[in-house]
């Protein structure tokens, strides 16, 4: 069975799940990059249902920095 087609808006990364699209997570603090599916992200922190795309959010770990730090999360362009 096959993923179902999401045609609305993708504000919130579960949206972006639903739309079966990459998410990126850059660190404000030292500008890692990091690509990633929405599932994982998902799957990985159950609060991040709820986080609103491009928009600083705390509370994540940067494996770069080694703490915890605020991230923004993006989607790519080309799929919206």
């Amino acid at each position: 069975m096959g993923t179902r087609r999401y045609r609305g808006p993708v504000t919130t990364v579960e949206q972006a799940m639903f739309a079966d699209m990459p998410v990126d997570i850059t660190c404000q603090r030292c500008s890692r990059f990091r690509q990633m599916h929405a599932y994982l992200l998902m799957r990985l922190n159950r609060k991040a249902a709820q986080i609103p795309l491009w928009k600083a959010m705390p509370g994540f770990y940067c494996k770069g920095c080694r703490r915890k730090v605020t991230v923004v999360i993006t989607a790519p362009m080309h799929w919206i």
